[in-house]
């Protein structure tokens, strides 16, 4: 993959009148997804994010992909917690894996998916899990790979996570220390590396074992109860496909087999987040997650804590 900016315009006269083309006058080169219209097609897939002033384009029958932004300005914060996304996505999608936004918590025996739109309460429930038995995969997104013989796996790609507002990071008062944009605008919100000092509580790859569509219920307990394969699914697939330019009926079909081979329920979320991840543990153990330690043990160590 190949990775520059604009400072120095390109050698070739044409890919340099292309790219001032492009880059001034995109509404009339791009689609509704940001799609270019002369060059995205099967074998590649090329897109234009006017808000990041980049471009993305991938070969799939070369192997290679290109990553170009028109100048040194700074990169948003939401793109350095979440780089080359639309080029993993695009790659993952012709290899029979597929880039979800959701979170995910679990050990090497397997573990659960959380998945739903922006402040639904799945980042949260996912940094609560921090500290407990259970590791820590993604925030806002992860790769799922299918195997038809074990079913499904998560696969770890960002070690990010991100909060709404300063109130959300005093929960978890440890993290601030690894708070990136200090410094935001208005509307930004706050992004945290854990590749550093959260090494240990960072899982790369656990079977699939459940998908969680968490909601916020205003009660003080945590619950988790079963939910239709529907809910699920709308849970998973308008935040996922919104947020993938080059999204389509691939991914959406992806999205609804695996809602229909993995155990679906709803998390009701309460005030107390040191339940969260006693009741994840607790739906492991029942789902044969050997590794995941009982409800009554995690529950002394909270209590010690």
């Amino acid at each position: 993959m190949a990775v520059w900016d604009g400072r120095t315009p390109p050698r070739n006269h044409v890919l340099r009148a292309y790219l001032f083309t492009l880059t001034n006058w995109w509404f009339d080169y791009t689609g509704r997804r940001g799609e270019l219209l002369d060059i995205h097609d099967g074998s590649v897939s090329a897109t234009y994010h006017p808000d990041t002033t980049t471009l993305s384009v991938i070969d799939h029958d070369r192997a290679v992909a290109f990553y170009w932004k028109r100048d040194t300005s700074p990169i948003p914060y939401y793109e350095t917690c979440a780089p080359f996304r639309s080029v993993l996505h695009s790659w993952m999608r012709k290899n029979g894996a597929q880039l979800v936004h959701g979170a995910a918590v679990g050990t090497a025996s397997g573990g659960a998916l959380l998945a739903g739109k922006g402040g639904s309460g799945k980042s949260t429930s996912a940094l609560a899990c921090l500290g407990s038995s259970l590791q820590f995969a993604g925030d806002d997104y992860c790769i799922v790979m299918e195997d038809e013989r074990r079913g499904y796996a998560i696969n770890s790609l960002y070690c990010t996570a991100k909060v709404v507002a300063t109130s959300d990071l005093d929960r978890f008062p440890a993290l601030a220390a690894n708070v990136v944009n200090p410094q935001r605008t208005a509307g930004e919100k706050l992004a945290i590396s854990l590749e550093q000092e959260r090494a240990g509580n960072l899982i790369e790859r656990f079977p699939l074992r459940a998908i969680l569509a968490p909601f916020i219920t205003g009660a003080v307990d945590t619950d988790v109860v079963p939910c239709s394969v529907g809910e699920a699914l709308m849970a998973l697939a308008p935040s996922t496909l919104s947020q993938l330019p080059v999204s389509g009926r691939e991914d959406l079909r992806f999205l609804g087999n695996m809602a229909r081979r993995v155990p679906c329920y709803q998390l009701r979320l309460g005030s107390d987040i040191r339940q969260v991840p006693v009741k994840i543990l607790h739906l492991l153990q029942t789902l044969g997650v050997h590794d995941a330690v009982s409800e009554e043990a995690l529950v002394r160590v909270n209590s010690a804590t």
